[in-house]
């Protein structure tokens, strides 16, 4: 009975930290920039304003090649699990690997493009991701491997969730981008870089879709699991 209380009771802490800490983990790096900040950029268009673009698109493709990876040790996870939710949430970590990937090429695009404009001006220098409370990788891959009660179910519900959120948010972004670069017809590469910025709004739609998708996978398991 004791042995069972403590292990009942280490999954729900390692459970509220991953509730907890979820909003921290889809939070943008600190060194990105505002939506508001990178459209008044791209429109003045200064070599120390393609700097900063550089940098803040560098970061974001650093954060879609660290989503990859955790989703990839997850789908692993949850393939080694053989629960009866796991053929699908395979599907979904798949999918969301390979969005993350094509994002983070994208988003090197955008960067390249930039830190040619920029001219050798210098960038700010990025700081540090604010990651105090944040689930940790090994902690969602746990979860993903394990999950048998309804806290287990709920923190990655939550983590799914929130990721969602995160990727509409940022599919919305691009989106305004584009239409930022549209009407500066004034310069020449304008109509790729709208394009580069829709092609990645599209991807983080997808991801976001397979992201909600998951999230109701779990809340779903949450409500039959004691």
């Amino acid at each position: 009975m004791k042995m069972s209380f403590v292990r009942s009771f280490a999954l729900a802490v390692l459970a509220a930290v991953v509730v907890a800490g979820s909003v921290a983990a889809q939070n943008p790096p600190s060194s990105a920039l505002s939506a508001a900040q990178v459209t008044q950029l791209i429109s003045r268009g200064e070599p120390a304003d393609h700097a900063r673009l550089s940098a803040h698109f560098t970061a974001l493709a650093d954060q879609q090649a660290a989503d990859a990876k955790r989703h990839m040790a997850m789908q692993q996870a949850y393939a080694d699990s053989k629960k009866a939710v796991a053929v699908n949430m395979v599907g979904h970590c798949k999918l969301l690997v390979s969005r993350s990937r094509e994002s983070a090429a994208s988003l090197r695009e955008l960067s390249a493009y930039h830190g040619n404009l920029a001219g050798g001006a210098p960038a700010e220098a990025p700081r540090a991701a604010a990651g105090a409370g944040a689930p940790s990788d090994a902690e969602l891959t746990r979860l993903a491997a394990g999950a048998t009660t309804a806290a287990d179910h709920r923190a990655l519900e939550t983590y799914f969730a929130t990721l969602a959120a995160r990727y509409d948010r940022e599919a919305a972004d691009h989106a305004a981008y584009a239409k930022t670069w549209r009407g500066l017809t004034r310069v020449p590469a304008s109509a790729s870089q709208a394009a580069t910025h829709d092609r990645v709004a599209t991807q983080r739609r997808e991801s976001a879709a397979e992201a909600r998708a998951a999230a109701t996978m779990h809340k779903d398991q949450a409500a039959t699991a004691k």
